[in-house]
């Protein structure tokens, strides 16, 4: 009888065990650890459009979402107006062809957003000068 107790004890918590492990508990997550634009810096005539590359997010993996932290204008702080910078989803920035912009030197901070952990946050740099 103990042994018939013992082995509906063992099948008990091999059947547990198999349930409640799922395939992915052994998955780590991947946090956001970089973002990067290459190029970082970008030349523009006034009243043109411009959009940069898609950032480069490490590890590749990480789920984020974008915006505009800030904005400078010639190393004071400015306003992005409605018209002026965008950032998308992906994390490209942009530019519209009717920006009302200032002849000036832009400097954007992209602030990146771990969507599994909103925590984790990472910034990068990305400079307009527009002509």
């Amino acid at each position: 009888m103990k042994n018939i107790i013992k082995a509906f004890a063992f099948l008990f918590v091999c059947t547990l065990m198999t349930v409640a492990c799922d395939k992915d508990d052994d998955v780590a997550v991947k946090k956001l650890s970089t973002v990067t634009y290459s190029p970082n810096k970008v030349e523009v005539l006034k009243d043109k459009a411009v959009s940069s590359a898609t950032p480069k997010i490490d590890p590749k993996e990480a789920k984020v979402t974008f915006a505009i932290k800030s904005v400078t204008k010639d190393a004071k702080k400015f306003t992005n107006p409605s018209t002026g910078f965008k950032v998308s989803e992906t994390g490209v920035i942009s530019l519209a062809k009717d920006n009302k912009l200032d002849k000036a030197t832009y400097v954007l901070t992209i602030e990146a957003t771990d969507k599994a952990d909103k925590k984790v946050k990472k910034t990068a740099n990305y400079t307009v000068k527009v002509k």
